[in-house]
């Protein structure tokens, strides 16, 4: 599902790319006839190839706030208006108010207090503008601007997730085949071998296909819609709350053909080694997987050749996910994980009538199931995740996702709830 829309993603930006460098004049009819506007300072499409290529080499070896900042672009964090009113409205709350504008590299994100919704957006400096969708191509155009950029974005949204959940980068794996190491983002104190001893659950997330990386639902959200609804931030946030570890994996780091091989190295590297293996279930510590899209697919694979892990899994979110119960009828103990109360299945649309051109069911509703959803799927809890948007289903259905995750967090009695 998602690495469908990936690919066609990939396609248009590389043939945009390549109509760039070849055929200028094509690309100005193309403009002509959609009304494109050029680049904002820019009034020639000489000027903004030249604009174009001036920030891609400042930021070519340029990262996180840095990189962005030199872009000209920053974070800001904007205050709904409970907490930015009116300045005739005396019983307001002004709790962010000092924070509103851009975040500060020395500030201490972890203290500062919080609401769901106030927001971190995406600003233009120069022009004073927050991104998004209607504008963003005024300020970042598609091909290896918007590549750089969405990078940039995602290491400072990272950055974010770090400080607020304290979680640290560590390398899983390094082989000569692949030029990139697999890495995570874990807890600062995470030691393999202690692990599984630990009483403290763990939230795993496990993001879809495309160029997301840890933590990151959508790029494109990342620019015109901000940090909370792209991101695993909120529920990082949810799981500090109740005491929990988290754990975020990058499926995509070694591209789209080892997905899957990446996919269970991380997971076999995190989680499985000779020592926890030896312990008894009851033993080891529980974990609480949300997982997107083609990451359903790849955690159903991954427990048919790694069973050891499934007695520590107490619950899953799938959203959108891409698994197939018939993948494992031949493993009735994961076929029945994979149907009973621990898992739950949300799901953005009825894809195969309503297109998404219907407005959205209300969140944690009884989604509709047929015959051919039942072969597929089995008789998995089904709930709508509020919204037509495959990429904001976490952010849509984050209560949802989070009642179901208590629900049997109470039931292991390892969670701490505040």
């Amino acid at each position: 599902m998602g690495n469908t829309f990936g690919c066609c993603l990939v396609e248009e930006e590389e043939c945009y790319s390549s109509l760039l460098i070849e055929a200028p004049k094509a690309v100005k009819a193309c403009r002509n006839f959609e009304r494109h506007p050029l680049l904002w300072g820019c009034t020639t499409e000489e000027e903004e190839s030249a604009e174009v290529a001036r920030v891609l080499q400042s930021i070519k070896h340029r990262h996180g706030r840095e990189g962005l900042h030199t872009a000209g672009f920053e974070y800001r964090l904007e205050a709904c208006s409970l907490h930015h009113p009116p300045a005739d409205n005396e019983d307001a709350c002004d709790i962010v108010e000092e924070k509103k504008f851009a975040l500060q590299e020395e500030e201490d994100i972890t203290e500062r207090e919080r609401c769901e919704k106030c927001c971190t957006r995406l600003h233009h400096t120069a022009s004073n503008t927050r991104i998004e969708d209607a504008n963003r191509s005024l300020f970042i155009v598609d091909g290896d601007m918007y590549d750089e950029i969405c990078r940039l974005c995602q290491e400072v949204a990272q950055e974010f997730m770090q400080k607020e959940a304290n979680l640290k980068w560590i390398t899983l794996c390094e082989d000569d085949a692949h030029d990139v190491p697999l890495r995570a983002l874990v807890h600062r104190d995470y030691r393999k071998e202690e692990e599984a001893k630990s009483q403290q659950p763990t939230l795993l997330i496990a993001t879809g296909n495309g160029k997301v990386c840890a933590g990151i639902f959508s790029r494109k959200h990342l620019l015109t819609s901000g940090i909370e609804p792209s991101t695993a931030l909120p529920m990082l946030r949810e799981a500090k709350k109740r005491g929990m570890r988290s754990a975020l994996i990058t499926p995509n780091a070694r591209g789209k053909y080892y997905t899957m091989n990446t996919f269970q190295k991380s997971l076999s590297a995190l989680f499985t080694s000779s020592s926890i293996i030896q312990q008894q279930p009851r033993k080891q510590n529980r974990i609480y997987v949300v997982a997107h899209s083609a990451s359903g697919g790849y955690l159903t694979r991954h427990l048919l050749t790694s069973p050891q892990l499934l007695p520590r899994i107490q619950a899953i979110a799938f959203t959108d996910s891409t698994h197939n119960i018939q993948w494992t009828k031949h493993n009735p103990t994961l076929q029945s994980k994979l149907q009973d109360s621990s898992s739950l299945y949300l799901r953005s649309n009825d894809v195969r009538s309503l297109g998404g051109k219907e407005p959205p069911k209300q969140t944690g509703s009884k989604a509709d199931t047929d015959s051919f959803w039942r072969h597929r799927f089995g008789s998995i809890r089904t709930l709508w995740a509020g919204t037509n948007d495959h990429s904001l289903m976490h952010w849509s259905a984050h209560d949802v996702i989070w009642g179901h995750f208590d629900r049997h967090c109470a039931s292991s009695s390892r969670c701490k709830h505040q």
